[in-house]
């Protein structure tokens, strides 16, 4: 068995960031993943457009790297010097939680968590108010209630009671959620 694996490279405001995350299902993860893949599958036959509508929410730790250019690591030597040695690039300590909003057509919201800032209900609620202004004005054809479904984990933060009447009250379906198994 090969486990799952996520690798996104993203260029975010001339940073590269890397994310590498190794996950491995247990025998219920499976079979739930399966359960709600077969439930989609069928509710896309019949709705063509049911992947368009779908924006997906993720979060994850990300590290500031500095990488220098090619010039910068070039170095004047004389053909009978030793070669220079490159110094291992390391793991910044310059950490910051990413909380990102994507669909088929791309990077839909994204937005850094500050400093010491915990991600609850209330936070997230002013996420997801921001998420409904870039949305409008990213996708002007999702402008309308029920014209496109949030996928995001299911953390306390997303399924608190608070959260779910947002959502309800604007319209937003729920759909089902793949990652980690979580019912």
């Amino acid at each position: 068995m090969v486990p799952a694996r996520l690798s996104v490279l993203c260029e975010l405001r001339s940073k590269t960031v890397v994310y590498r995350r190794l996950v491995i299902l247990t025998a219920e993860q499976k079979e739930w993943r399966l359960s709600v893949t077969t439930n989609m599958l069928q509710e896309a036959e019949s709705d063509e457009n049911l992947m368009g509508k779908i924006i997906t929410g993720d979060e994850t730790w990300v590290y500031e790297y500095d990488p220098k250019t090619k010039r910068q690591y070039s170095q004047w030597k004389s053909a009978d010097s030793p070669r220079p040695k490159k110094a291992c690039q390391v793991r910044s300590k310059v950490k910051v939680m990413l909380i990102v909003f994507f669909d088929m057509e791309g990077n839909v919201h994204y937005e850094y968590v500050p400093q010491g800032q915990t991600v609850n209900q209330q936070f997230y609620l002013q996420v997801l108010k921001r998420l409904r202004l870039a949305v409008s004005r990213k996708r002007s054809q999702k402008r309308v209630a029920g014209a496109w479904a949030l996928h995001h984990d299911n953390t306390p933060a997303q399924t608190a009671h608070f959260i779910q009447l947002f959502l309800a009250s604007h319209g937003i379906p729920v759909v089902q959620l793949l990652r980690h198994g979580y019912v």
